[in-house]
């Protein structure tokens, strides 16, 4: 839907096009100053934007987490930076966003949405760095379609299948936890115990066998926590996004570390994630081994060892639960979505080099832990055969 508002002195340029939840605003004009957009809530000042110049001298501002079917009022402000002067009203535009009833929400599970409609996302919006300024912990979507997960990816969001709720939850914490990669020298991640202790039991691989490892990782978290996000589209989608990489950029892996000690090398820890420019967002790990040898501890020291020295400069865990605080010395720290979202996007840090294939540096050899050997990739392929 798209509707007209009176403004003066624009009044003849503006377009207003709402959806659900979010309005883009586009008007003509030449400021003095800045263009900035204020929305109002009865009568008060609650957001502002900043215009986006387009082509043919249009402006754009665009305002989401809006709650559907209600009035908005939004000022046009031509803004003086250096505040030598007022600002100045240009224009007063009236909309309303649209009735959630009007949109029709695939039906993905047999139980219906049951979260709010200010947090969804859908095809009709162009992700951007609105999405860093998510309020809460979780957006949602109603759809599996790869070329819109491949968009979310870029923008640092995951999609969690969620029957429970109806909809595929998007986690979007408004502080993440991220391990600042360029904190601490590579060499550090190799400084613990188990790993000089029992590395000489393991063995390094990445995407050995990817869709396995997330049916493994299925069942583990059925197991060992009742449930899962993890179902069989997801598993599917995530396997056609890896092996398009070359038309999208996105890198997913699942880094395997393997027990050795047995005639046949067993998977002991698996940890998966996606590299998106000089960021890398870890989604999800199993470890197979559990015992006192700490697999998944070895195997998340030689993960943040290979980043780091294949240049990634940011590694995004989620929001930041109990066990993390073990990595605070290693770099990491809550930081706040909007810088999290920029890395995804593209910004880097003072001395970015570009990021260097991570199965290239295990199979070279440079690695915590040597790679998984010809010979034992084919002893599990013919076990897995006879499986």
């Amino acid at each position: 839907a798209v509707c007209r508002s009176t403004m003066n002195p624009v009044q003849q340029s503006t377009v207003v096009t709402p959806t659900i939840n979010s309005v883009t605003i586009e008007w003509v004009g030449n400021p003095k100053g800045e263009w900035i957009a204020v929305l109002l809530i009865e009568g008060r000042p609650v957001r502002e934007a900043d215009a986006e110049l387009l082509p043919r001298n249009r402006w754009s501002a665009k305002f989401h987490f809006l709650p559907p079917d209600k009035a908005f009022k939004t000022l046009i402000l031509d803004y003086d930076s250096t505040k030598q002067r007022a600002p100045e009203t240009h224009g007063v535009v009236d909309f309303s966003t649209l009735a959630r009833e009007g949109r029709q929400f695939n039906q993905l599970y047999d139980k219906p949405v049951e979260i709010q409609t200010e947090l969804f996302v859908g095809s009709e919006h162009n992700m951007g760095p609105w999405i860093g300024e998510c309020p809460v912990m979780y957006m949602w979507c109603d759809t599996y379609d790869t070329d819109f997960w491949v968009e979310g990816f870029k923008h640092g969001l995951f999609f969690l299948p969620s029957p429970h709720i109806g909809c595929i939850l998007c986690p979007n914490p408004p502080k993440k936890y991220c391990i600042d990669l360029l904190a601490k020298p590579a060499a550090d991640w190799a400084d613990f115990r188990k790993l000089r202790k029992y590395g000489k039991r393991f063995r390094l691989s990445v995407n050995f066998d990817f869709v396995g490892d997330l049916q493994k990782a299925l069942d583990y978290h059925l197991k060992q926590e009742d449930g899962t996000w993890i179902d069989q589209p997801l598993i599917k989608n995530l396997d056609k996004i890896r092996t398009s990489s070359d038309q999208h950029g996105l890198v997913f892996c699942a880094f395997e570390l393997w027990n050795i000690t047995g005639e046949i090398p067993t998977l002991a820890a698996v940890d998966f994630g996606f590299g998106c420019n000089h960021a890398y967002h870890d989604y999800t790990m199993m470890t197979c081994q559990r015992d006192n040898t700490s697999c998944g501890h070895i195997l998340t020291r030689c993960v943040g060892h290979l980043l780091s020295k294949c240049n990634y400069q940011l590694w995004y865990w989620g929001a930041k639960m109990d066990y993390m605080a073990d990595y605070d010395k290693l770099g990491g720290s809550k930081m706040p979505n909007p810088h999290v979202h920029a890395m995804f996007q593209g910004k880097q840090l003072p001395g970015a080099k570009p990021v260097n294939p991570v199965a290239e540096f295990i199979q070279q050899g440079n690695a915590l832990l040597p790679a998984l050997s010809e010979e034992q990739q084919a002893a599990i392929k013919g076990a897995m055969a006879t499986e």
